[in-house]
């Protein structure tokens, strides 16, 4: 994940105006090379299997977006509604959904990136980089002129995710560490921050009361683990099973059922939902390929997208799991590569690939491979389209194509499932999402309406996220 794993080329805008690199271990860089290679640049036979497919399917008929009014601020939720963002010059701001009330939280010789809202909206914890090299976990409140406090801070084990805890005191995160990832928790109240856990990779969710903390990491064989810990470092407990092939595990809103992948006695690797009060499974499901998976906010429906194919990648058709019934069924029959819940449960809003004129995918792959047998990568020629899958009556429509800014694309989405839990793209009101597009070469925040009205740019920015 960037990545709860570094970057490879992420560079930052000094003071000084000169680009320098990201502070990144050789570990992350590795891993994340690994990640791109399996995500994002997928075997050519992988795409020509799906587009070939994909023709014999119907697909979702497009439905443009008509501008008819601009944009409006959607209803204050608990009192807050704005969108937490990264400046051009990797400074931290937040600012109204209308564009309004800009506040700089930040100006200062350093570089962030990655905020994510406390769950009470109270405060932001963000990565922040000094010029020296070193790499620190931030909190700040949301007003101008804020103090930055300090959880953590290292010039040989940067940081690079964190997902605050349900009760807003905790901050979880991840840094390198010489065993490859470190898992720690910082204590906001306390203003500590301890080594709790490594594996490599590492995923995990909070149970909704903030007392536990189910873990996934090594992915899957002999050095993996699934387990549910204590938060405080007083001892873990046995190993749940076996991991299958997946990344973050997901616990239902309630916290009855957990939903992760196990390996059965053959091998295969298994969609399952374990009954947390019985101990015992409650439903598999059989995925070829990674599975990738998110919880209803509002229901214990489980939506889930995998290949339906041997392939190193999790990307596939939308598929609904609905814990109470059992019944599983196909919403978005489609090569979805990311998507995240409305904060309602209504909607699901997923992301494609843009297709060229002649029907063959753009997914920034060229016709060439390099001397491993990868298909290129090309950058500047993927745009992404994003559409909406309405739960209620599985209608379909498409909101609108965009070109991404690098970091969403190469860092957010291809670990969609452990950001989905700690960074939120949906308005308060499920009203509107907050995408970074570049326009003309220049990044910006866009706030896109789900019911047709025009999309508006609010701000310059990297990327951003909306408050909860």
């Amino acid at each position: 994940m960037n990545d709860p794993y570094g970057s490879l080329e992420e560079y930052e805008i000094g003071a000084e105006g000169k680009p320098r690199r990201w502070p990144v271990k050789a570990i992350a860089c590795l891993l994340l090379l690994v990640m791109l290679c399996g995500v994002i640049s997928t075997p050519l036979a992988i795409l020509l299997y799906w587009n070939n497919s994909r023709q014999e399917r119907p697909l979702p008929t497009a439905a443009p977006v008509e501008a008819v009014e601009p944009v409006e601020p959607a209803e204050t939720v608990a009192g807050v509604n704005r969108i937490a963002y990264i400046t051009p010059e990797q400074q931290l701001a937040t600012i109204a959904p209308d564009g309004t009330d800009q506040r700089l939280l930040t100006d200062v010789e350093q570089s962030f990136q990655f905020p994510a809202w406390s769950p009470d909206n109270g405060r932001l914890a963000v990565i922040g980089s000094e010029q020296d090299g070193g790499v620190g976990v931030y909190v700040i409140p949301d007003q101008s002129g804020g103090e930055l406090q300090t959880l953590y801070y290292s010039d040989s084990q940067p940081p690079f995710y964190l997902y605050w805890s349900p009760d807003s005191n905790l901050v979880s995160f991840l840094a390198n560490h010489p065993s490859g990832i470190g898992f720690h928790i910082g204590d906001v109240v306390a203003d500590t921050s301890r080594l709790l856990a490594t594996g490599n990779p590492f995923y995990w969710d909070w149970t909704p009361a903030g007392d536990r903390i189910l873990i996934h990491s090594g992915f899957s064989g002999e050095d993996s683990r699934l387990a549910l810990i204590d938060p405080n470092g007083e001892g873990d407990e046995d190993n749940i099973t076996e991991p299958g092939f997946f990344q973050a595990p997901g616990i239902s809103p309630n916290g009855r059922l957990w939903a992760y992948a196990q390996v059965d006695d053959e091998d295969n690797s298994q969609l399952t939902i374990l009954d947390a009060e019985s101990g015992q499974p409650q439903q598999t499901e059989a995925h070829s390929g990674l599975v990738a998976m998110s919880w209803s906010p509002a229901a214990e429906v489980l939506a889930f997208i995998t290949p339906g194919i041997e392939a190193p990648v999790f990307y596939g058709p939308l598929h609904l799991l609905d814990a109470a019934t059992g019944e599983s069924r196909v919403i978005a029959d489609d090569l979805v590569i990311a998507f995240f819940w409305s904060p309602d449960g209504r909607y699901i809003a997923y992301f494609t690939v843009a297709e060229t004129d002649d029907s063959t995918i753009q997914a920034g792959i060229s016709g060439k491979t390099n001397q491993a047998g990868k298909p290129n990568l090309q950058e500047e020629d993927l745009f992404l389209e994003v559409w909406l899958a309405d739960t209620l009556d599985g209608s379909v429509r498409r909101l609108r194509a965009f070109e991404p800014t690098n970091i969403f694309v190469f860092q957010f989405l291809p670990f969609f499932d452990q950001y989905s839990l700690s960074h939120r793209i949906w308005s308060p009101d499920s009203s509107s999402l907050v995408l970074p597009v570049m326009e003309n070469g220049v990044p910006r925040i866009s706030v896109i309406p789900i019911d047709g009205r025009q999309a508006g740019v609010i701000v310059d920015g990297l990327i951003g996220f909306w408050s909860r």
